[in-house]
């Protein structure tokens, strides 16, 4: 049973992945309609490997549409140019009045420095954008590219836009992932492998069928859809990294990208739900069939609760994951003005507190479950040929669970740990600006990229706290079950 499930939320989102609009994983391409582009841009010491670039056909060629490409943090030192939230709440419907502060006589953008400070119009580029325009980026950090097309002129276009990184067109945190998905996945493969070996020959084994029931489902249910799942999210990320621009989506590749995506929160719902089915006393005392002897019949009403709600941690999921790639793929796209920002906001509490309840009701039932399946082993008749192996399932049983608890106390202090390093690392890095201005709200939505561009490599950490859990789990539950023979 458990084998066949695990493969069963894959195949369902798969089908979800494929209701998903283009919207979800959108091209960098500006228009009437909107305004600006905003990305993190990753370059090396060689100038030309990362940069910034407008395609332009003839139509757009003739609109002579003016442009500006900037590191977005130095927009305090400008007087004139708008922040992205000014952008995105005046530029579809009010331009005039976006226009006539942001643009000089001539419509070009106005780069007066504000005062107390100037502008270094070297790390930027400014003009008319009437023909591929390819800016090489001074440094790395998150870039904006503005245009202000003739209000007067209500004009169809599409203007490509390309931010390109030294290491391809990942952004900086799905790229830092796909790096480190390079040496889990043949890390996996060799577990798998020794795993495999260990339990069938190192232990006396010499046939499939004398394989632990426990052991086997932790390694084909559990650490075989780990690997392939990350094999196949490397994959997906290679293509994007290497074979498409910013600028270029299709149907295809947003599929496969979106399935990555919500798998990776599939199995860690599935995750938890394994463990839940183990604490409730399958394959020690219960099992999905009669037609085994020394086992009872999973109480099916249990079953189908957990079932439920297995399947409603991964509908949520997959709404989670879409309302945070739609409102967070780029900087200020989706909002409109502050009725929007409450809105989403909101809605974004919302998802938070109910993962969070969710989340916290994986976390209890194993442990709940735990007392009663142990209570139900040292009183049911054996379960074994041997009356002694009861004792030995009373033992693993015990050391799971202390593994399972300690793994999840040490991942969530060192979660805390690191976040509490990167907040203070990125604080402490952060420039002071004068209180109580009429900038304010500049200065507000400059700290909130530069909040943002404080990528560290403790990041990395948190990426591997979770592979390293699960396993360690899968190695040392294999390990506790392996010489216990229950069919």
């Amino acid at each position: 049973m458990l084998g066949s499930i695990a493969y069963t939320p894959y195949f369902v989102l798969l089908l979800l992945s494929t209701t998903v609009d283009a919207w979800y994983d959108p091209p960098t391409i500006l228009s009437y309609e909107k305004g600006l582009s905003c990305s993190r841009v990753e370059r090396s010491s060689k100038l030309e490997d990362a940069y910034i670039t407008f395609h332009v056909d003839l139509m757009i060629a003739d609109l002579k549409i003016p442009g500006l490409i900037f590191h977005y943090p130095d927009i305090v030192n400008f007087s004139s140019i708008p922040t992205i939230e000014e952008v995105n709440q005046l530029y579809p419907k009010e331009k005039k009045r976006l226009y006539k502060r942001s643009l000089t006589e001539d419509g070009k953008f106005n780069l007066e420095a504000a005062e107390g400070y100037t502008v270094d119009e070297s790390k930027l580029w400014t003009g008319i954008v009437d023909k591929d325009t390819k800016f090489n980026i001074p440094q790395s950090g998150i870039y904006c590219a503005y245009i202000a097309p003739d209000n007067k002129n209500q004009a169809n276009f599409n203007l490509p836009i390309v931010f390109k990184n030294h290491y391809g067109s990942l952004s900086l945190r799905n790229y830092v992932f796909y790096s480190q998905l390079k040496f889990l996945v043949p890390i996996s493969v060799v577990i798998f492998v020794a795993l495999h070996r260990f339990i069938k020959v190192g232990k006396g084994s010499t046939t499939r069928n004398s394989i632990s029931f426990i052991s086997n489902q932790v390694i084909f249910a559990i650490l075989v859809p780990f690997t392939v799942l990350h094999f196949y999210t490397l994959i997906v990320y290679w293509i994007k990294n290497n074979f498409y621009d910013s600028s270029q989506n299709t149907y295809i590749t947003c599929i496969l990208y979106t399935t990555a995506q919500l798998a990776d929160s599939a199995f860690n719902s599935f995750t938890s739900y394994a463990i839940v089915l183990f604490a409730m006393g399958y394959g020690t005392i219960y099992y999905h069939s009669e037609k085994t002897g020394q086992y009872r019949l999973f109480p099916q009403g249990s079953l189908i609760n957990l079932n439920l709600f297995l399947a409603g941690d991964i509908v949520l999921s997959y709404f989670t994951e879409i309302h945070s790639q739609r409102h967070s793929r780029s900087y200020g796209d989706d909002f409109n003005g502050k009725t929007t920002i409450i809105q989403i906001s909101f809605v974004s509490i919302i998802i938070r507190i109910v993962s969070i309840f969710i989340d916290f009701v994986w976390l209890i039932l194993p442990f709940t479950f735990y007392f009663r399946t142990k209570k139900d082993i040292a009183t049911s008749p054996p379960i074994t040929p041997d009356a002694k192996d009861n004792d030995k399932v009373l033992s693993s049983c015990k050391k799971t669970f202390i593994v399972i608890f300690l793994s999840t106390i040490i991942k969530a202090m060192s979660f805390a740990v690191i976040s509490l390093l990167v907040a203070l690392i990125g604080g402490y890095n952060l420039p002071s600006f004068p209180e109580d201005t009429d900038r304010g709200l500049v200065y507000q939505s400059a700290l909130r990229v530069m909040m943002d561009e404080q990528e560290s490599p403790l990041r990395w950490g948190k990426i591997w706290l979770r592979w390293i859990q699960l396993l360690v789990l899968v190695v040392s539950i294999s390990s506790f079950w392996s010489e216990i023979r229950l069919y």
